[in-house]
C-alpha cells in the first residue's frame, strides 16, 4: 500500500504550513536527543556526568514529550484534524 494511498486527506496548503512551522521543532528534539546521546555513549560517562545526569534525564524527558506532542499535531493536520 503505497503512503499517498493510506492517506485520508489530500496534503492542503495548512499541512504545509504546519509542517513549516513544527519540523523545525522535531529537528531541534533530534539534536537535543542527540547530544544526551553523545554525553552519556561513553563508557565512563555515567562516572563522569553522574551529578548531572537526573536533570539530564528530566530534559531528555521534556525533549521527548515535546516532540509526541509536535508529531501529533502533524499527524492531525495530515488526517485534516484542526487544532
Amino acid at each position: 500500500m503505497s503512503a499517498s494511498s493510506r492517506r485520508s486527506h489530500p496534503i492542503t496548503k495548512e499541512v504545509i504550513e504546519q509542517a513549516k512551522d513544527v519540523w523545525p521543532k522535531i529537528l531541534r528534539t533530534t539534536d537535543q536527543a542527540l547530544a544526551f546521546n553523545d554525553k552519556y555513549e561513553d563508557d565512563n560517562a555515567l562516572t563522569k556526568y553522574m551529578g548531572e545526569l537526573s536533570g539530564d534525564l528530566s530534559q531528555l524527558i521534556a525533549h521527548i514529550a515535546t516532540r509526541i506532542e509536535l508529531e501529533d499535531r502533524l499527524i492531525n493536520a495530515l488526517n485534516g484534524i484542526k487544532p
